[in-house]
């Protein structure tokens, strides 16, 4: 797609983004991960050499960013997300747990964990949904008591993507009664004594595994807070319109790929004597799956633009997040359609995307909360 908005930097950002796909991670690779539940640990850590891990950072002395962070952040997550939606994300990740680290950790905290995340060498995980904290979030009931220069945590998390295996996990806890100023987050050792994990089997999204976690007594040192006691809502909230930024980008980019795929069989796949993609039924899929990705992608990058400028993008973000993630959807659901019989197969790229894309629709606050907030923005 051409993008006239950009920048010589940005278009050879992009290029080298490509070409390092292109060198790492060749057609058939990821889903040869997907298939083994394996996670990309050495792809991480070759995205790490490449210094995009921490292309959003601001900068720890200054606290000034690229002026133009935003669109750089979008392109390489829309760009590895024509990888895998999990690929992208387990990227895009780092930005949000290393700002939420430089911002609200410890010179400690900073010292021990963002080298490590920009390198691709340390793994951070989220806990933060329970069996009555989901899309209200604020409803954690898993507690933090203080003891002495510990506290003591117990309670049960759900979903928490790569926890068990990661070096570090951002917890969310309850250490009051009030509903946002009684969190507080922690980060935690997941081999601290009194945490045990459960695997959960998920529809997708296979190369990252997802955990129920059972915390019982588990004790941590008090210096293990992230923020202030009854911080914990300010730290998880921060940076609400980055997560949504770069999870619209990361579907758009799946999306991309899924049409593409779709759109080079339907070019070589022939029935009554020519390729189905003359036959104006498949022609207008593939077009509605096109529009729906252009949008998508001119949504996305929208908000790029505006977290280059300091403008706040709350509505904007979240109507991104909501028409990239059902653009993935349509795509996943109508190349499907368009591979036939083909697709209902574990042979193509095809029914990865759409085990994946479902989540989009759930995770990261669902569509009915994206709509939700956006009738409230217009005073609905």
């Amino acid at each position: 797609m051409v993008m006239p908005y950009l920048t010589d930097e940005e278009l050879a950002l992009r290029s080298a983004v490509r070409d390092f796909v292109r060198r790492e991670c060749p057609p058939g690779h990821w889903d040869e991960l997907d298939q083994a539940h394996t996670y990309p640990a050495d792809l991480m850590r070759k995205l790490g050499a490449t210094g995009w891990m921490g292309i959003a950072f601001p900068d720890e002395e200054t606290g000034e960013r690229d002026p133009r962070w935003g669109t750089l952040l979008g392109l390489v997550t829309e760009e590895l997300g024509k990888v895998s939606y999990s690929l992208a994300s387990n990227y895009f990740k780092v930005t949000g747990y290393g700002e939420t680290i430089l911002r609200y950790g410890s010179a400690e905290q900073r010292a021990a964990i963002v080298p490590g995340l920009a390198s691709g060498e340390l793994l951070l995980a989220i806990a933060l949904s329970e069996p009555g904290a989901g899309s209200d979030a604020a409803a954690v009931s898993t507690r933090a008591e203080r003891d002495g220069d510990h506290y003591v945590l117990t309670g049960t998390k759900h979903f928490s993507t790569c926890s068990a295996i990661a070096d570090h996990i951002i917890l969310v806890t309850r250490t009051g009664e009030h509903k946002h100023k009684g969190i507080s987050v922690f980060l935690v050792d997941p081999k601290t004594e009194g945490i045990t994990f459960a695997e959960m089997r998920k529809l997708g999204i296979w190369t990252n595994p997802t955990f129920n976690i059972s915390l019982d007594h588990a004790r941590v040192p008090a210096s293990c807070l992230l923020g202030a006691e009854g911080q914990g809502w300010e730290v998880i909230t921060h940076s609400l319109d980055v997560e949504r930024f770069t999870l619209a980008a990361a579907y758009v980019g799946a999306a991309q790929d899924a049409f593409d795929y779709a759109a080079a069989y339907a070019g070589e796949r022939e029935q009554f004597g020519r390729a189905i993609s003359s036959f104006q039924v498949i022609r207008h899929k593939l077009v509605d799956m096109h529009i729906a990705i252009d949008h998508a992608r001119l949504a996305t990058y929208r908000v790029g633009e505006m977290l280059n400028e300091g403008l706040p993008c709350r509505r904007e973000a979240s109507l991104a997040k909501l028409v990239a993630s059902e653009a993935y959807m349509k795509a996943a659901h109508d190349g499907l359609q368009i591979l036939g019989g083909l697709g209902y197969t574990m042979e193509t790229p095809m029914q990865r995307h759409f085990r994946d894309a479902k989540l989009g629709e759930i995770g990261g606050g669902s569509s009915e909360i994206q709509r939700n907030l956006l009738a409230k923005s217009l005073g609905l």
